[in-house]
């Protein structure tokens, strides 16, 4: 979006520092999901002179003064050239700690994108109205209506046309929404599937039917934002509203394998340097890299995953031993 900005910045100025530091260093603001940072520039015409600039990059902020200090020994502080940076896709400004995600996210042929689909769910376009709740203790379900459950269809997996809606009482489904729960959502939403709702949906300019040929597939969710890391979720056949980004693997075997990656620290590294705020957008996460993995370590890691799956349908609790074996698994792949 901001890429023409950047080849702007990187050509016709010199950058001679880049401060990165927390939004809640200004009054009365704090984005919570974002950082905020200063860049000084000076105006140069020589595009050559631009790019051999080297500028200085600083972070570690703890304290508001340290802005006017820049030399405060407690500071972390990279030194970049411009044409680095220009030679990055997008004239992307890739900054991180550990050389190799940078190089990963450069170097990588193969992304995300290229092996399964990132769109974008649904909105209906007046939530108070046609969203229901199965217990006003849900997270962020206090305002909304408890749905009945004589109204919720089970068996909506069986209807050829749903995506045209529902006839009946029976026409309240499931919708996977955000909120940072790794490998399984519980079922604690549900969207008003019948013909008038749905006739709305397509037609109200509010409502967002959009990518509706993913709608009631398997695949993945990630939630649009994340307050500390990257996570992820099944989406078992259901809807998937606007706060979630569903990926759909072009090949079915990569489900398990990339729901593990999904929520691993290595993903997370790798998003975060790609994107440094808590948004999670579709384009986003197409750019992150994929690595190839053996064919033993694609069947440990699904088998693994779905172990997962099953402790948690069984006791509620995910096996924190076979998490740590996945984290350092990929860690080892992209020789984090």
């Amino acid at each position: 979006m901001h890429k023409a900005i950047r080849k702007h910045v990187l050509t016709r100025t010199k950058i001679l520092e880049l401060a990165l530091f927390p939004s809640s260093f200004f009054p009365g603001v704090n984005f919570g999901y974002a950082n905020l940072s200063i860049i000084t520039l000076q105006k140069c015409g020589d595009k050559k002179e631009c790019l051999n600039n080297r500028f200085k990059i600083i972070n570690g902020f703890s304290a508001v003064e340290q802005l006017a200090n820049t030399t405060d020994g407690r500071l972390n502080i990279q030194f970049l050239i411009q044409k680095t940076v220009f030679e990055n896709p997008d004239y992307a400004f890739l900054i991180a700690d550990n050389s190799n995600i940078v190089e990963s996210i450069k170097c990588t042929k193969l992304k995300v994108g290229d092996i399964a689909h990132c769109v974008t769910g649904f909105y209906s376009g007046n939530d108070k109205k046609f969203l229901q709740v199965i217990s006003p203790d849900l997270k962020n379900g206090k305002n909304y209506d408890l749905v009945d459950v004589n109204t919720i269809n089970a068996a909506y997996k069986s209807i050829p046309d749903i995506l045209n809606g529902i006839e009946g009482d029976k026409c309240f489904l499931p919708i996977v929404k955000g909120g940072n729960i790794k490998y399984l959502k519980p079922e604690g939403w549900f969207i008003n599937w019948s013909k008038e709702a749905v006739q709305h949906y397509k037609t109200d300019k509010k409502a967002r039917f959009q990518n509706s040929q993913f709608y009631f597939k398997f695949g993945i969710g990630v939630p649009m934002i994340s307050s500390s890391s990257i996570t992820a979720s099944l989406i078992e056949n259901k809807l998937f509203d606007q706060s979630i980004v569903g990926i759909f693997p072009k090949d079915k075997k990569w489900t398990c394998y990339l729901l593990a990656f999904f929520n691993s620290l290595t993903c997370n590294q790798l998003i975060r340097t790609i994107n440094p705020s808590a948004n999670n957008p579709a384009n986003y996460i197409k750019k992150i890299p994929f690595i190839m993995p053996s064919e033993k370590d694609l069947t440990d890691v699904t088998n693994k995953v779905t172990e997962i799956i099953e402790s948690i349908k069984r006791n509620g609790n995910m096996n924190e031993m076979l998490e740590t074996q996945i984290n350092i698994f990929f860690k080892s792949l992209y020789g984090f």
